[in-house]
């Protein structure tokens, strides 16, 4: 009670600002291997998502811009360098990372453009996934610092002295024992 605050008529904890209620109620209830275990989970929808993402990335935004490796001799063919021609495809699919079409097959056969429908229905599909993935990952954020949380709790809980020594990267404070020698 030394060192607990009061904000407006209640006694509060500095390291639960930290926190989201929903978090702190999670705390309360379930224990550590339960928070462990739901992260798991949310770690492997992430990874799901991802790759679910990497697969309908089709357009090249300039984040995801693929990399290749030319060499050349001279800086004169650095300069004059072209990549439609280095890789014979028009320069509108050079920055696809997939199913780069060659110009003479473009010649040769006739390709289905896809409806402006469909072209909707994914842009949107993929607003959905993209959404759904940043919500993922920040629960998983505040999965992390719920689990740190619960175990500086339980350490704090054992006998020896304890000194604050400042706050992590999640914000959260970080404490030191005093070494004392075990009888």
């Amino acid at each position: 009670m030394e060192r607990s605050q009061m904000k407006s008529g209640q006694h509060i904890e500095e390291r639960n600002e930290m926190l989201s209620p929903e978090m702190l109620r999670l705390m309360e209830t379930q224990d550590i291997t339960y928070v462990k275990m739901q992260r798991d989970i949310n770690r492997r929808n992430i990874d799901r998502l991802k790759n679910e993402m990497h697969l309908l990335d089709s357009s090249g935004s300039s984040s995801s811009r693929p990399q290749h490796t030319v060499f050349v001799d001279s800086e004169q063919e650095v300069k004059e360098f072209d990549p439609a021609a280095y890789f014979g495809t028009l320069p509108e699919f050079v920055d696809r990372k997939f199913n780069r079409p060659k110009v003479e097959t473009l010649e040769n056969s006739e390709i289905a453009r896809p409806l402006s429908e469909d072209l909707r229905r994914a842009a949107s599909a993929r607003q959905i996934k993209l959404r759904e993935l940043k919500d993922r990952l920040e629960r998983e954020t505040q999965l992390k610092r719920a689990e740190s949380e619960m175990v500086i709790r339980r350490a704090m809980k054992e006998k020896g002295k304890k000194k604050k020594v400042g706050t992590d990267m999640l914000g959260l404070a970080v404490y030191k024992w005093r070494a004392e020698r075990k009888k």
